[in-house]
C-alpha cells in the first residue's frame, strides 16, 4: 500500500498557513470544508501551482520511503469545485470521475 505524508508552510502577506497531511494513495481522497478554509490553497501547494516557503513530502510504497515528488506523476489529482459547479444529474463519484 502507498501512503503520502508531508507538510507545507506558506506565507501570505503577514500571515502563515501550515498544512499537514497523511493519506493513502490507492483511494479517492476527498478534501472538504467550509468556503475559505484553504482547500484550494492546499491543492495548489500540493500540485506545485504556487510556491511555498517550506515543504516536505514523503511517499511510502511497500514499506520503502521515496522523497521524490516526481513519483506523484503516476497519480492523478483533480479539483471539483463546490456544489454550484456540480452536475445535478450526476452522483458525487460521477462528478469527480467526469474530469478523467
Amino acid at each position: 500500500m502507498c501512503y503520502i505524508n508531508g507538510d507545507f508552510l506558506l506565507k501570505i502577506d503577514d500571515s502563515y498557513l501550515y498544512f499537514f497531511f497523511n493519506f493513502p494513495l490507492n483511494n479517492i481522497i476527498f478534501i472538504y470544508g467550509k468556503s475559505g478554509c484553504g482547500k484550494t490553497t492546499f491543492l495548489n501547494c500540493f500540485c506545485k501551482i504556487i510556491s511555498v516557503n517550506y515543504s516536505n513530502i514523503s511517499i511510502f510504497k511497500n514499506n520503502c520511503l521515496y522523497n521524490d515528488v516526481f513519483f506523484l506523476k503516476d497519480y492523478k489529482t483533480s479539483l471539483v469545485f463546490q456544489s454550484s459547479y456540480f452536475f445535478p444529474n450526476m452522483s458525487i463519484i460521477e462528478n469527480i470521475k467526469y474530469s478523467d
